[in-house]
């Protein structure tokens, strides 16, 4: 059984994640303080248009 979880941005205030984190454990869900990144992109060079090996 999968349990929900409830994710707070960096930027969020501490006394919202004090609220957070109570309305979590009183729903019984997991709360974490970042979301994690699930993206494998691959990095990309700075210029968009190459030229940089000239």
């Amino acid at each position: 059984m999968q349990c929900a979880t409830i994710h707070a941005l960096p930027s969020c205030g501490t006394e919202r994640i004090f609220e957070l984190r109570r309305a979590a454990q009183v729903a019984g869900a997991r709360f974490f303080r970042i979301k994690p990144k699930a993206s494998t992109k691959p990095v990309t060079s700075h210029n968009p248009w190459g030229g940089d090996a000239a």
